[in-house]
């Protein structure tokens, strides 16, 4: 099924902003239902049993599925992308898996231990940007390691946290001891 991913057509920007702004709707609106049911059972004096524990386990499958799962299918998000962000895609959405448990452990225990869980859910979700943000970097074009750029000539460069194009590094050491020497040497 992976290969059936990458295979597919890659979607616009356009078309997979929709989509995902589709995506995002689902979710609120999941939430919201959630969020809903919850404040009835209040209003009218429920008892939080077991199925307010089976409600919030079955938002949050829903919420991940929908979101990676459901997403990959219809963002074509494995579509035309390199194996590094095939498998960032895939850490990150077992990484949020394992963030949302976490979060169903807060929830459900809410006393004692629950902490735990809220840990656990921040772990995840730390991992997940992290490579989330591995999974939306560009792959490096062909033009780019094909040499046929001058490397002196400011095209193609890539920022980096060394070589910044938006603003030059601030001075080192050595950098100062150079300026010193050459400024002792030429008022001599």
């Amino acid at each position: 099924m992976l290969e059936y991913l990458r295979k597919q057509e890659r979607l616009s920007e356009e078309a997979e902003e929709r989509v995902e702004k589709k995506i995002r709707i689902a979710v609120l609106v999941l939430a919201a239902v959630v969020v809903t049911v919850i404040v009835v059972a209040l209003v009218r004096k429920v008892a939080f049993g077991t199925w307010y524990y089976a409600l919030i386990l079955s938002m949050v499958a829903a919420v991940w599925i929908v979101r990676y799962v459901l997403s990959a299918f219809w963002k074509h998000s494995l579509a035309g992308r390199t194996d590094k962000q095939v498998f960032a895609y895939l850490k990150a959405a077992g990484l949020e898996l394992i963030a949302y448990a976490g979060l169903c452990w807060f929830l459900v225990a809410l006393q004692g231990n629950a902490i735990i869980g809220a840990a656990i859910y921040l772990f995840g979700i730390t991992g997940a940007r992290k490579q989330r943000e591995i999974y939306y970097e560009e792959p490096e074009s062909s033009e780019e390691t094909s040499g046929s750029v001058p490397p002196d000539s400011g095209e193609g460069k890539r920022v980096t946290e060394e070589s910044s194009d938006v603003m030059p590094a601030l001075p080192s050491a050595a950098d100062r001891e150079q300026r010193e020497r050459e400024s002792e040497d030429g008022s001599v």
